[in-house]
């Protein structure tokens, strides 16, 4: 009887870690939901949902100087250097990402570009945690 109730006791304990843990980690991270689409073309111009991936890149954090310069601080050591999503042929995605600020830029191979930065989001989106940050990224076709 003894025995049981030191493995019952140390499950729970356990269970109470693993629970903490996960809940540490989630409020470090929130989601973002979006849309891919193809954007333009010859008049009308088409809008139409995009497969590929998006990638989220950390933004560095800019610091001033009492001179008026602006640093960047690198990225820490311990942050995600980016974050890959693979998009469906819907054009909808959902990721969790860690919190802070995010640059966005994909790619598709419905669209067929070598300029760099052709596709992505329009300006960067800023995670926090525990909440839903909406974002459209899009390829403009000529």
């Amino acid at each position: 009887m003894r025995n049981r109730v030191v493995v019952i006791t140390l499950f729970l304990l356990a269970v109470g870690t693993l629970i903490a843990v996960l809940t540490i980690g989630a409020s470090k991270a929130g989601t973002v939901v979006g849309t891919f689409r193809l954007i333009g073309g010859p008049p009308p111009g088409e809008s139409i949902p995009a497969r590929g991936t998006v990638i989220f890149n950390p933004v560095a954090k800019a610091q001033v100087t009492s001179g008026g310069t602006v640093i960047f601080a690198p990225v820490a050591k311990d942050q995600v250097t980016s974050v890959r999503v693979t998009v469906s042929a819907t054009g909808r995605f959902i990721a969790h990402i860690p919190t802070g600020t995010w640059t966005i830029t994909a790619s598709s191979p419905q669209f067929n570009s070598n300029e760099r930065g052709a596709c992505g989001a329009v300006d960067p989106i800023t995670v926090k945690a525990g909440k839903s940050t909406h974002v459209a990224v899009r390829c403009d076709v000529p």
